[in-house]
């Protein structure tokens, strides 16, 4: 009897300490929270995909999340995707934000600002999709909402990603 309880015990701290390990490593890559991606979308919403994955010194973290209704005004149904890196330096962080730019320089809709960050990109056509890009020194956050609704709030957006923008060291 001692056995087991020992044994059970050991599975639950470990199970404990994983959980806790891997909630720590999300929180670490500045995941947004469902609660703000509904004040981004301006309604409920779901997370209905997340990963994290590292190779050669680069961690991505996406997350995406969709609103639960299609908008009644537009009858388009929000979906936001978030992206997170972390850059092995800053000169690689540099020249991906840089390549990004680049490949999209002669796209309409889009704005060079250093609201948020070293620097700040924004790209949209007011109608479909809205997109911000920032870079603090080695890492990179990437949000796009698709299928701008009436309810979509980029003033929410705004200052969600200032938040995340102060928290990254």
């Amino acid at each position: 009897m001692i056995l087991f309880k020992s044994i059970i015990l050991s599975l639950f701290l470990i199970t404990n300490f994983n959980a806790s390990s891997e909630e720590g490593n999300v929180g670490s890559y500045q995941t947004l929270s469902v609660e703000d991606a509904e004040k981004i979308l301006g309604q409920a919403a779901k997370l209905i995909e997340q990963n994290t994955e590292e190779k050669d010194g680069l961690v991505r973290h996406t997350c995406t999340f969709q609103a639960n209704a299609k908008d009644e005004k537009t009858d388009k149904l929000g979906v936001l995707y978030y992206l997170f890196e972390k850059y092995p330096g800053k000169s690689e962080a540099k020249k991906e934000f840089a390549s990004i730019v680049e490949s999209n320089v002669h796209m309409p809709g889009q704005k060079l600002t250093k609201d948020l960050g070293n620097e700040t990109w924004i790209h949209t056509d007011d109608a479909n999709f809205y997109m911000i890009m920032f870079r603090k020194e080695n890492k990179i956050v990437r949000v796009k909402i698709n299928k701008i609704t009436s309810l979509t709030n980029t003033n929410e957006l705004i200052d969600v990603l200032k938040k995340i923008a102060v928290s990254l060291n």
